[in-house]
């Protein structure tokens, strides 16, 4: 009796997962290449940014729309280019580095109002 009992529990504690056995089925099965950030999340509540060289744009997939006043809005990273960041019209940028315009304190002219994106901060037509 008591040798059916050892065999028994050997099995279920050694037939169980091990870290390594999870990590490996978590990665397979999320099938995200993480040296390309195209289409990788970002925003949202966190505000998760995007790499070097790649913007957040508004997800299409989802019902938020931060035009029609939807706070915290996830988005997709996406390659920036010179139309995307810092070619906006009308939009004039007091620094291109998002992290930095966090402890920035300016001023618009009349008829700008400020504005704050991926590209960086600025004063923009209202």
């Amino acid at each position: 009796m008591l040798w059916s009992v050892l065999v028994v529990g050997a099995a279920l504690v050694g037939g169980g997962c091990g870290p390594s056995d999870a990590m490996e089925a978590g990665n397979a099965t999320q099938g995200v290449d993480e040296s390309d950030p195209e289409g990788r999340f970002c925003g949202g509540l966190a505000a998760i940014p995007c790499p070097s060289g790649y913007i957040c744009v508004d997800d299409p997939a989802d019902t938020c729309d931060p035009a029609q006043g939807g706070r915290d809005c996830s988005g997709r990273c996406t390659a920036a280019t010179a139309a995307t960041c810092g070619d906006e019209p009308g939009d004039h940028y007091v620094l291109t580095d998002p992290a930095r315009c966090q402890g920035v304190l300016f001023k618009c002219a009349t008829g700008l109002t400020a504005f704050f994106n991926d590209c960086g901060c600025g004063c923009g037509p209202e």
